[in-house]
């Protein structure tokens, strides 16, 4: 555990650097090594595309072999992200919905929030991350760079966030600590957003050909708003309410249509 010079717990000890189908393990060590220089130890791999413990990552790493042995390896990106309160994806291109690309230096304070669970996503060296692992974020990061040749590679990438967040950190300049009921997690997101889009469908809001792209911007408006806990239950509490009346009426109208075969009918 990082610790400040107080000797208090650091805020970069609640943040996940996650790795989403790394491919090449000297950027893998490199990663570690850039961690353990900025003050971060919380290393989740995604799907490996490489050995990401090879004689290559180990030179690279360092002093950060720690940081490289103690990472977590799991198999999807919903695992690296279950617990998480904050989450920012980092990206080279614009998406298409109306959600802003920022700068490492405006959004990532947002990832130091005292008391809350965090994560940093940084996509594949060949591809960055699709548009359904974008999905998973609230909150977009794009490395400004000499537009005549911007692209950097997955350590670069990290490097420059990771810098950014320690300056952050050691100077103080973080999210105020918030006065709140605790945000909902990933997977509770994730739950409600099954529970709808199954309600939407069921009702004839959504239709199965352009239901991802409809809940895609319903993900959008939620992570903006960041329901809380109690809030979340408040949601699916209404969605559950109303497919008991659904179900009710469909009962009704099964006895109308028995009603005339009654005894009291005839």
């Amino acid at each position: 555990m990082s610790v400040d010079e107080n000797n208090q717990s650091s805020p970069l000890d609640r943040l996940r650097i996650i790795l989403v189908e790394p491919a090449g393990a000297l950027n893998v060590g490199s990663t570690a090594r850039i961690m353990r220089n900025m003050g971060l130890s919380r290393l989740i791999i995604v799907n490996p595309a490489c050995d990401i413990l090879a004689e290559e990552a180990r030179r690279m790493a360092v002093h950060g072999i720690e940081v490289l042995e103690n990472c977590s390896r799991v198999a999807t990106l919903a695992e690296a992200l279950r617990g998480c309160h904050r989450i920012i994806a980092t990206t080279s291109k614009p998406r298409h919905l109306n959600t802003p690309l920022e700068t490492p230096r405006t959004a990532l304070p947002w990832l130091l929030t005292p008391n809350l669970e965090s994560a940093l996503i940084f996509g594949p060296e060949d591809r960055g991350l699709s548009n359904s692992e974008l999905n998973h974020a609230q909150r977009f990061v794009g490395i400004p760079a000499n537009p005549q040749y911007s692209s950097l590679n997955l350590a670069q990438a990290v490097a420059v966030c990771s810098y950014e967040l320690y300056q952050m950190a050691t100077e103080n300049r973080l999210e105020p600590p918030l006065e709140m009921l605790p945000n909902a997690t990933f997977e509770a997101l994730e739950g409600y957003y099954q529970h709808l889009e199954s309600f939407l469908l069921k009702i004839g809001y959504l239709y199965p050909h352009t239901a991802a792209a409809r809940m895609e911007k319903f993900r959008q408006f939620y992570h903006r708003a960041r329901p809380t806990v109690e809030e979340l239950a408040l949601l699916r509490g209404i969605i559950g309410h109303i497919e008991s009346i659904g179900q009710l009426f469909l009962g009704l109208d099964s006895l109308k249509g028995k009603k005339k075969n009654s005894p009291s009918d005839r």
